[in-house]
């Protein structure tokens, strides 16, 4: 397990999101490390995410440019002029009881099983909801290069990792 014990460290290095079932190395039941590193990269091509893993993270969100100026206008990674440093994307938190919490307001989540014709196990296709009205349905998918979640819907974009400056990308 030593070789392959590297081969996890350097794997996983750079990796925001790895699931705890494939680092612990401390349990008895504790998996191989030759295990752990062939079901990682398969599990990094997941995209349907649990409620504990959807709640473990400060999710960076921004609006697309095409949502419209009445959304850009009040998003703060939209907002950095020309001298300025750039602004942050703002933060959502869900909560495990379908709650959302973010500086535009606090809201409600819940896992659908379908969107636009495409189906998917549960925790594929999230549905947000603020003050009453319901937004588009959002999207997981994941950012291959960190393995961290990625959630979006036509109007707005939000990592599970710290989303770069505007005109950059995310390593």
């Amino acid at each position: 397990d030593p070789v392959w014990s590297a081969k996890c460290s350097v794997l996983w290095a750079d990796k925001v999101y790895v699931p705890a079932s494939f680092t612990d190395t401390s349990s008895d039941g504790a998996m191989d490390r030759i295990a752990a590193y062939w079901k990682s990269l398969a599990d990094a091509k997941r995209t349907a995410i649990s409620p504990d893993e959807l709640c473990s993270f400060v999710w960076s969100s921004r609006m697309k440019g095409w949502a419209g100026t009445g959304w850009t206008d009040q998003d703060p990674w939209w907002q950095t002029t020309e001298g300025q440093s750039p602004k942050p994307a703002a933060v959502r938190r869900f909560h495990k009881d379908g709650t959302t919490t973010s500086e535009k307001g606090d809201g409600t989540w819940r896992f659908v099983p379908d969107s636009c014709g495409r189906t998917g196990p549960e925790g594929c296709f999230v549905r947000l909801a603020r003050g009453g009205r319901e937004f588009p349905t959002h999207f997981l998918s994941r950012w291959a290069p960190n393995w961290g979640w990625i959630l979006q819907n036509c109007w707005g974009f939000s990592a599970s990792f710290p989303l770069p400056p505007r005109g950059s990308e995310p390593a």
